[in-house]
């Protein structure tokens, strides 16, 4: 096979094309590829567009990923941290456009370097209108973002959806539930054979942020 350079000036277009659709549907514009909704209070709908452009074969792949941002949740982690907050990146739960469509099998949007770009970014765009946004609207709660942060397989990675947990329990008000994930998240790493040492920290500095503000709620 001859390999098929896509070129910059094509990797960007497509990104901007799908950017400029997106916003047509409301969408915020951070940065090239990413961008934001506003829901409700502080949570925010969340895409990125995440590219596969190696291929070789004159093909580029934009997989959406779709997620919501509990601001709340990530100045908390940023305070415990001792670190600046930023107030986009990243998402608080994130899933791929292409598992939230009604289709078997994942959906990649495909971009052929010989074909025009505007009728894929205009499927993208539907797709991100008719699944996308309404995912966002409906995890934009921190019932839902618990449950998402929950599960197994983990919706972020295994620390930070275990920061993002503790966090979002803190903001409800369980004591217990943060113990609870404390405990058990440990356990579960040992298990897995996961590298405790920043979760372990997290958990020491959390639990004295959360002491500190005892007076003031929790």
């Amino acid at each position: 096979m001859v390999f098929v350079s896509l070129g910059k000036e094509f990797i960007k277009e497509v990104v901007e094309t799908c950017m400029s659709k997106l916003t047509g549907l409301g969408m915020r514009r951070r940065r090239a590829g990413l961008g934001t909704w506003p829901l409700q209070g502080e949570f925010h709908g969340w895409i990125g567009l995440n590219t596969e452009t190696l291929r070789g074969d004159g093909t580029m792949i934009v997989n959406p990923n779709i997620g919501v941002r509990c601001n709340r949740i990530h100045r908390i982690i940023a305070e415990v941290d001792g670190e600046k907050f930023h107030p986009y990146i990243p998402p608080t739960i994130v899933q791929g456009l292409g598992y939230l469509m009604p289709q078997r099998t994942y959906v990649p949007f495909v971009f052929h370097k010989d074909s025009p770009i505007e009728p894929v970014a205009d499927e993208l765009s539907a797709a991100v209108e008719q699944y996308g946004i309404p995912h966002m609207r409906a995890k934009a709660n921190l019932e839902a973002i618990i449950d998402g942060l929950d599960c197994l397989p983990r919706q972020a990675g295994w620390e930070e959806s275990g920061e993002r947990l503790l966090s979002a329990y803190y903001i409800i008000g369980d004591r217990d539930a943060i113990e609870r994930v404390i405990r058990q998240r440990t356990e579960e790493g040992k298990e897995k054979r996961v590298n405790l040492e920043r979760f372990v920290e997290f958990s020491s500095r959390f639990l004295k942020y959360v002491k500190q503000q005892e007076p003031k709620g929790l």
